[in-house]
């Protein structure tokens, strides 16, 4: 069972930085789940939420703020103790650092349609730049996103988000034609991972901070974990 470190090391690094990312790769661990949001001047951001309020010394959306300001700004604000500032990045600064990375979860949040076109245009367009296509997954609960990112293209991995209470999670997945259902681990049975392999799809769950939990998970044959403690794992 593989292990990803959710938004870098969520729990134990600032997330969503390349301190995270940097502490993440120090562990060993090259697989990774992130988020991607856009920047006002249209940089592919890795943020989590619409706003910088939560995880940075700073305000408001961050679409309403440039690459550099976002960069500049001390993202230590969950993790206060971290001896070393670090920003927001941009997920290209973070793919160019990372040589070594096996595969990447990238989690496009739900925006307006108009953003979220060209979220999928400059995220392809990276992805092709540089040459991570085999490394990819593109992943989002947002299924309009998911139609639009296939279309652009196909030779790249999907995975759709299922929340808690989602309904047939592996119908929704197989009618978007994705190859992944990235699950809230408690929304799967072993009875629903073996369907899901059945269909040729790949079950990843999150979050999973407790080894009991990834003991079951790993019982029910799920093929990949997203963690808060990757070090816990190791």
């Amino acid at each position: 069972m593989q292990i990803y470190g959710h938004r870098g090391a969520k729990g134990e690094a600032p997330e969503n930085t390349e301190a995270g990312f940097r502490f993440l790769r120090d562990l060993g661990i090259h697989h990774v789940e992130l988020d991607v949001r856009l920047s006002k001047d249209d940089d592919l951001i890795v943020l989590h939420d619409k706003t910088v309020d939560r995880t940075a010394y700073g305000t408001g959306n961050v679409a309403s703020h440039r690459t550099h300001e976002l960069a500049s700004l001390d993202a230590r604000k969950t993790t206060p103790h971290w001896p070393v500032l670090t920003g927001i990045p941009t997920l290209k600064s973070v793919l160019r650092n990372w040589p070594e990375l096996r595969s990447i979860q990238l989690e496009v949040k739900a925006t307006d349609v108009i953003t979220l076109r060209q979220i999928s245009q400059k995220l392809h367009q990276l992805i092709e730049e540089t040459e991570i296509e085999e490394q990819a997954i593109i992943t989002s609960s947002h299924k309009g996103f998911l139609k639009i990112s296939r279309k652009q293209g196909n030779h790249i991995a999907h995975g759709f988000v299922a929340k808690r209470l989602c309904r047939n999670p592996i119908g929704i997945v197989r009618n978007l034609h994705c190859q992944y259902l990235c699950a809230h681990h408690k929304l799967l049975t072993a009875q629903l991972v073996t369907k899901a392999h059945s269909h040729g799809i790949y079950v990843s769950a999150w979050t999973v901070n407790k080894l009991d939990d990834a003991f079951t998970l790993a019982k029910m044959d799920v093929d990949s974990i997203i963690t808060d403690f990757p070090s816990h794992f190791v």
